[in-house]
């Protein structure tokens, strides 16, 4: 399995219908090396956004196998941990 933030492949995610060429691009290089593909997203980044990856029929079967929605913004975690010790 191999997880990647879908905004670290495309910044300015949007809800678009049709899948990013260049997301689409990092599924099917992770497909090729042999291991699922799953994509994290960030609390602030609409769900919408991944409806292109998750749904049947699309090109080359290209679709993420694992979804991970982060609760928090990356990097504010610690902080939590560090004010209660």
């Amino acid at each position: 399995m191999y997880t990647f933030h879908l905004e670290a492949v495309v910044p300015e995610a949007t809800t678009a219908k049709h899948p990013d060429p260049q997301m689409v691009k990092v599924l099917k290089e992770v497909k090729e090396a042999g291991m699922h593909a799953g994509i994290a997203l960030k609390p602030k980044t609409p769900a919408e956004t991944l409806f292109p990856y998750i749904e049947d029929g699309l090109v080359d079967q290209v679709h993420t196998e694992h979804v991970c929605a982060l609760k928090i913004e990356l990097g504010f975690c610690l902080l939590a941990v560090e004010a209660h010790t």
